[in-house]
């Protein structure tokens, strides 16, 4: 669904992406093809494109995130225990 959400079902034959398993890291060359995809549109054309049904969710951006209602639902109000090893950013 994703080759054809994004107008590239060539991809699916293409000998260089056959097979997930043991394929490791994407292949660089993949990374370069979906790249030169995303660049021919704006974001809110994938956005529409990528939440067909059967389609893979786009990820949500920052702004988004931190307005997610099910983040918010499940958000503790204790801190990361991680926390305390990240350095702060100002």
């Amino acid at each position: 669904m994703f080759a054809k959400a994004i107008g590239r079902e060539e991809l699916l034959g293409d000998a260089r992406f056959a097979g997930c398993r043991g394929r490791g890291p994407t292949p660089p060359a993949l990374v370069a093809e979906l790249d030169r995809v995303f660049g021919t549109q704006p974001l809110a054309y994938w956005k529409k494109a990528l939440d067909a049904p059967g389609c893979l969710r786009r990820g949500a951006g920052p702004d988004e995130i931190v307005k997610d209602p099910q983040l918010l639902a499940n958000t503790s109000s204790s801190p990361s225990p991680t926390a305390a090893r990240r350095p702060a950013t100002r």
